[in-house]
């Protein structure tokens, strides 16, 4: 399975990268300054998932200083909790890849993997990520 360019790279692109190139995979990373317009997109990258009505897996990675507008964070849990079923049926998984133990110990924590409607796990590289994803795709 082939990963998107902008996935683990030390050069800072700022906003949300997304790709569903490499479907039933949809890669996404935050970093730098989002926007509410990126969160949008984001959005409805999400919701063309879903459309497809295929089991899927999310790829998300955090760069370094992302600075996530308030109001994009509100967009992003009214959707996960209007959307919470049709996700948790077609959505196998959600693999957030860690930049450090403290990272992956926040995303870890019980509050954060009940926010959403299928499993999270959490790994500390791309190569553990697309592992993940081969597991999540074979439950299925």
């Amino acid at each position: 399975m082939s990963v998107p360019p902008f996935i683990s790279l030390t050069q800072q692109y700022h906003g949300i990268q997304i790709s569903d190139e490499y479907w039933p995979v949809l890669w996404v990373r935050f970093s730098g300054n989002v926007t509410l317009h990126q969160v949008e997109e984001w959005l409805v990258s999400m919701d063309q998932a879903l459309q497809r009505g295929e089991p899927y897996v999310i790829v998300m990675e955090n760069g370094a200083l992302l600075d996530f507008p308030l109001e994009g964070k509100k967009q992003q849990v009214l959707w996960f909790k209007a959307n919470r079923e049709a996700v948790a049926s077609q959505c196998r998984g959600i693999v957030r890849i860690a930049r450090d133990q403290i990272q992956a110990d926040k995303l870890l924590r019980p509050q954060v993997q009940a926010a959403f409607p299928c499993p999270m796990k959490v790994v500390m590289s791309v190569e553990q990520a697309l592992t993940m994803v081969d597991d999540l795709l074979a439950q299925g």
